[in-house]
């Protein structure tokens, strides 16, 4: 009968408060991690929709219900279902490793195929990264760019090893390193030793560009200073100091030259004579200049 039917409804609404205040808190969950997943943010309306809905009383639900399960049914297909089978399953765990190889690699990607890098800014970039096979391509990109960034790091490292090793040569070819005793070559040649073998564990080209470039403009004109002051007499009346020396890489040199490229000889005269002015000026104050 009428009462029946009436406990009914009640019992349906009271299903239906508490189906939504399940769906209230799945949804701000989701919307929680919007910072790591921005696409997230769309979800945050529907968690206020679903809070709402949880606290109406049983006259609006049985009048309104129909008007807002369209709306929702809708957003559950077009949005919230999709999303949550992206959080569920294997398409995050792609899109994870897609941005942790972004992350990692950024400073790599203005030397790879802009092309090849659109799949994975497509995918990041993307308000439904679910859709339109993003995350497939993403994938193969992927594994497209890592082939060849090992591919760049071999050839940079290859390169760079062969750098170090030329300077590790002129250093110990120069008759103040071989003047020196074993041990002091030992220590000398202790920063060549860590360069090797930062550049054997470097895992991206760029560090490895990064670290030859420190030894060139920082470590060898330490190792040049140190040579120098062990090779020195002590100081005289008995005492113990050596003399200190400060060496400059030739990459500091700042010639004073307009020039942006050298096209001709007379260009070049231009060039090396700005260049010997600026090494003068360093030999002046009784510097020393590390090739």
């Amino acid at each position: 009968g009428k009462e029946s039917s009436g406990t009914e409804a009640r019992s349906i609404c009271e299903a239906f408060r508490n189906a939504m205040e399940d769906e209230r808190q799945e949804l701000s969950d989701m919307a929680a991690k919007a910072e790591i997943y921005p696409f997230l943010d769309a979800v945050k309306p529907w968690a206020e929709k679903a809070k709402a809905m949880a606290k109406k009383d049983n006259s609006y639900l049985l009048t309104q219900l129909d008007s807002f399960k369209e709306d929702w049914l809708d957003a559950e297909e077009d949005l919230l279902t999709p999303l949550k089978q992206f959080l569920n399953g294997n398409q995050k765990k792609v899109y994870d490793a897609v941005k942790a190889f972004a992350a990692k690699y950024s400073d790599e990607f203005s030397s790879l195929p802009g092309e090849q890098l659109q799949p994975i800014t497509e995918l990041l970039e993307s308000s439904t990264p679910y859709a339109g096979g993003l995350i497939p391509k993403a994938n193969n990109a992927q594994t497209a760019l890592e082939q060849k960034l090992q591919e760049q790091l071999k050839a940079a490292r290859e390169a760079a090893e062969a750098s170090l090793e030329q300077q590790e040569i002129q250093l110990k070819s120069g008759s103040d390193f071989q003047a020196l005793t074993s041990e002091q070559q030992g220590q000398v040649l202790q920063a060549c030793a860590a360069a090797k073998a930062d550049l054997e564990s470097a895992t991206k080209p760029s560090a490895v560009t990064l670290r030859l470039n420190r030894y060139r403009d920082t470590d060898k004109p330490k190792q040049l200073a140190q040579i120098a002051k062990l090779a020195a007499p002590s100081g005289g009346a008995g005492g113990d100091a050596k003399p200190e020396f400060k060496v400059v890489p030739a990459s500091s040199l700042q010639p004073n030259c307009t020039l942006s490229q050298i096209t001709n000889a007379q260009e070049l005269e231009q060039w090396l004579s700005a260049v010997k002015q600026a090494a003068e000026a360093e030999l002046n104050q009784g510097h020393r200049i590390s090739l």
